[in-house]
């Protein structure tokens, strides 16, 4: 009489039993790598992007007055400033390989992110400005947000402090800057004190406004400044 040899039913039930623990650590540990590859990517991300906006911050705090001759063959100021965009001149390019570059921060159409590009000096006529999002093919992103503003804290025009202290004029009211939503440089012949970007971003890192001091030119206003700044 032969002897069969085979498996057990609770033989077949443990081993059952073991291949779906191995099934199911196997799947957890695949979901697993996976979560923290995607949070790896996406601190790497963030991390890439502060990186980058310091650099752009330095390109900012590094503007400086810079005039041009207009049509008049007259000095003129190059600062453009709008609710959606400010362009100044850089001596501080945060990409390009230029001495001096018309920086650029502007708000996309959507107006869910702020942006930066540069544009060598030479390469638009300054007479003429206009800022198009069509010159910044190749912009970069300063921060995603919602409901961004561009506003100005500045004089009306650099005759302002020059009149109050001249000593042939007799100006009694002292002048005050003022929040503006819109600044030319050509005109008022002199940089605003401020400026102030605003968000209305939820749990963003940076806070809901935040501010970059320019370079101050006219006659007692350095010793005045501080006055303002609060």
């Amino acid at each position: 009489m032969k002897n069969y040899k085979g498996y057990t039913l609770i033989e077949v039930l443990v081993s059952m039993v073991i291949f779906s623990v191995l099934i199911t650590l196997a799947v957890s540990s695949y979901r697993y790598f996976f979560s923290s590859l995607g949070k790896n990517v996406n601190q790497d991300y963030k991390l890439s992007l502060l990186t980058q906006r310091k650099i752009m911050n330095v390109t900012v705090k590094s503007l400086e007055p810079y005039y041009f001759m207009s049509y008049e063959s007259k000095p003129t100021l190059f600062f453009y400033g709008t609710k959606t965009s400010v362009s100044f001149i850089s001596y501080s390019p945060s990409y390009l390989d230029e001495p001096l570059v018309i920086s650029t921060l502007f708000i996309t159409d959507s107006n869910k992110e702020l942006r930066y590009c540069e544009r060598a000096l030479g390469s638009l006529k300054l007479n003429s400005y206009v800022f198009r999002t069509n010159d910044c093919p190749e912009s970069k992103l300063y921060f995603e947000g919602e409901n961004i503003d561009i506003a100005y804290f500045g004089w009306e025009n650099a005759l302002e402090l020059s009149d109050y202290y001249s000593e042939y004029l007799d100006v009694v009211i002292k002048p005050e800057p003022k929040w503006r939503n819109e600044y030319n440089g050509a005109e008022a012949n002199t940089l605003p004190l401020f400026i102030k970007i605003t968000h209305t971003t939820k749990n963003s890192l940076l806070p809901k406004e935040f501010m970059f001091e320019l370079p101050e030119e006219l006659p007692g206003a350095k010793r005045d400044k501080s006055e303002f700044s609060g």
